[in-house]
């Protein structure tokens, strides 16, 4: 955890301090030179990065937010629908190599109840 808030910390001031300083020094004279909007326009983009690059340092750094992202990109309807699938031909028994009476299981291991298990 100490790992996760010192990265989210460094990365944070790495990518905004550029944009603070751009802040300070914008002036009219300023916003005329090439090499000011050059720099304007990486210390913007560099911000913004460092925005996005949070998801991607949250997910190295945490397995619970890992384990938790899994859960949400996998826990939707089609997934949810072939499971039931899987579920009602197990318990024909119509088709060749099935397990009989499988109940459905989210991708974390957990058995799936209720109307989690129906979707």
């Amino acid at each position: 955890m100490h790992i996760l808030l010192l990265a989210i910390v460094v990365l944070f001031v790495i990518c905004t301090t550029p944009a603070a300083f751009l802040t300070i020094t914008i002036t009219e004279e300023n916003k005329k030179k090439v090499g000011f909007s050059l720099f304007r326009a990486v210390s913007n983009n560099l911000e913004l990065m460092g925005f996005a690059l949070n998801f991607f340092v949250y997910c190295l750094c945490s397995a619970d937010i890992r384990r938790a992202f899994v859960d949400v990109l996998f826990d939707n309807w089609l997934v949810a629908m072939i499971r039931t699938k899987l579920v009602k031909t197990a318990a024909n028994g119509s088709a060749a190599g099935t397990v009989p009476n499988v109940a459905p299981v989210s991708p974390n291991g957990f058995e799936m109840t209720g109307e989690k298990a129906l979707k």
